[in-house]
């Protein structure tokens, strides 16, 4: 397969003929001493090619939506030779039926995001009669949009709870057991439902605080840093871990990073004449999260402090 993938001739269009006349020298190629096992692999490899060269044209057409059919896309795109190299109207359908239901998923998410008023005890009931929801039956299921709903809400309760740690004093560095005791009297804690989320999430909090403090002693690690070049400044000091708990660490940074640009908005007063402009941003980016893809809400707990003495200052 590595083979195959360093060879950039092969496409979706090539044939087996083609391609075992052309690697029949290589060494990986002989090494598989088996012409049918070799042909299986391409045709593995090539189909696939074929579902990556398809899925990338349903991308590129605006026919691909909650509002086309199947054979709206079809008798559109029959004439691509991306849609004719798939050879299988069964298999098309199968794969627009996929790409469909991702821009349904993405739409409906994004509708959520946009929502302020959802929060992580907001019911369903009330959600999709507020969000007329019954008016997308005709292009999704609507038990499907309860599910995302569940889905969405349970990033918000982590949240919530996460914020609930970082509020509560002592937890750092103590026990699951003796930090549920701590806190178990919040109403954060209550909502969140589900004890074997509440203690991975404690262990994934617990996971982040060293990497948090490995981030404020890095020099070269910016407040308009990227997380991509944070992650390269890290790995030449020789500082950046296994990428295990990527997605975790990305998210520390992010609130990492978050919190030393609304720090140099309150320390600067020379630039209080434009935080009116940024703070209208960051209210707008308080509802952000960049775990999972969604974007963090109800972080005010955190950066309360700071946006007040920003506030202060505006005043004064």
């Amino acid at each position: 397969m590595q083979l195959l993938r360093e060879t950039s001739w092969v496409s979706s269009h090539v044939s087996w003929r083609v391609t075992k006349d052309s690697l029949q020298r290589d060494q990986r190629f002989r090494a598989v001493m088996n012409d049918t096992r070799s042909e299986e692999w391409f045709n593995e490899f090539r189909q696939n090619l074929i579902r990556e060269d398809f899925i990338q044209l349903l991308r590129e057409t605006s026919l691909v939506s909650n509002h086309y059919s199947w054979r709206d896309t079809k008798n559109s795109l029959k004439r691509d030779p991306r849609f004719q190299a798939v050879g299988d109207d069964t298999l098309a359908e199968e794969w627009f039926m996929e790409v469909r239901q991702d821009l349904i998923r993405q739409d409906f998410m994004q509708l959520l995001r946009e929502t302020p008023w959802i929060h992580s005890q907001s019911s369903w009931d009330v959600t999709r009669e507020a969000l007329q929801l019954d008016r997308f039956k005709a292009v999704a299921d609507v038990a499907l949009f309860e599910k995302l709903f569940i889905e969405f809400k349970k990033h918000l309760k982590r949240h919530d709870f996460m914020q609930l740690l970082r509020d509560t004093p002592g937890v750092h560095s103590s026990s699951w057991e003796k930090a549920k005791k701590a806190i178990e009297g919040d109403k954060r804690y209550v909502a969140s439902g589900d004890v074997a989320d509440e203690e991975k999430w404690f262990d994934e909090f617990k996971k982040s605080l060293p990497f948090k403090k490995l981030l404020h002693d890095t020099p070269g690690i910016e407040r308009n840093s990227s997380w991509q070049i944070a992650k390269e400044v890290l790995r030449s000091k020789q500082r950046f871990p296994d990428e295990k708990d990527d997605a975790l660490r990305e998210e520390c940074f992010n609130d990492f990073k978050m919190k030393m640009v609304l720090i140099a908005l309150c320390s600067h007063r020379v630039v209080i004449p434009c935080v009116c402009e940024y703070y209208m941003y960051f209210e707008k980016i308080i509802s952000i999260t960049f775990y999972f893809g969604f974007k963090h809400r109800n972080i005010e707990g955190l950066y309360t402090p700071i946006i007040m003495d920003i506030k202060g200052q505006l005043i004064e």
